[in-house]
């Protein structure tokens, strides 16, 4: 499936605030940076423990910013999936 979105990879996550005029250091980034890692870890965690499956390739090139402040994954060519416990 492929889809557009209007983002920025957090690989150029910097460089976008401060062509936004936002001091990487400030406080208005810091709190950015607490509800990136709020959502991210939510993302990861829905797609681990509700999906069964983990992206193994989750660096800051495939990990995107939207314009919306949602997070949005890309490229699941490694993927792995988390089989069920034996009991």
């Amino acid at each position: 499936v492929m889809d557009s979105w209007r983002g920025e990879p957090l690989s150029r996550a910097v460089e976008a605030m401060e062509a936004r005029g936002i001091d990487p250091d400030s406080p208005e980034a810091q709190l950015f940076g607490r509800k990136l890692l709020s959502a991210l870890t939510e993302a990861f965690g829905l797609t681990i423990l509700e999906g069964g499956f983990f992206h193994a390739d989750p660096h800051p090139g495939n990990i995107f910013v939207l314009d919306d402040g949602r997070v949005g994954l890309i490229d699941f060519g490694q993927v792995k999936q988390i089989g069920a416990r034996a009991s």
